[in-house]
């Protein structure tokens, strides 16, 4: 009994194999696809590591994102400047060069005129406040604190 097995249960058994074969072949690649669950509460960065990690794994920013994200960056690097000329104003530091005071000057003016553009004047007078401060933090630094 059983030996004589007829054309349709032959068929069936290649069909189960294939079917068995695209399971292995589908269970593979599962294996290589890794899952992640981001829990938190809102506004804790959840959706920004997710696009932090497409970034970094795809294709990197399109260029509707990076126009996107141009005048943010603008805007940001405008208001870290003001900030640091604002410490230095309170922390009494002077800028040493008259130059650097015009240069200062041209920063505060262009926050004041809700003209937050990069022209190649604010950005370098940016560029020369940038080194003036890196020289001031790299000489007094060293006085008043041991860097290790």
């Amino acid at each position: 009994m059983g030996r004589c097995t007829s054309k349709y249960q032959k068929d069936q058994k290649k069909q189960t194999r294939k079917i068995d074969e695209q399971l292995r072949k589908e269970h593979s690649m599962d294996m290589r696809i890794i899952k992640l669950l981001l829990l938190g509460a809102g506004e804790s960065g959840k959706s920004t590591i997710l696009k932090q990690m497409r970034i970094l794994h795809k294709d990197g920013f399109s260029r509707q994102d990076l126009e996107l994200i141009k005048p943010v960056v603008i805007c940001n690097t405008i208001h870290s400047m003001l900030a640091i000329l604002r410490a230095m104003f309170h922390l009494h530091i002077d800028y040493g060069d008259p130059e650097r005071l015009k240069d200062s000057q041209l920063v505060f003016a262009t926050i004041h005129a809700n003209r937050e553009e990069l022209t190649d004047e604010l950005v370098d007078a940016m560029q020369r406040l940038w080194i003036f401060e890196n020289s001031y933090l790299g000489e007094n630094l060293t006085k008043n604190f041991f860097i290790c």
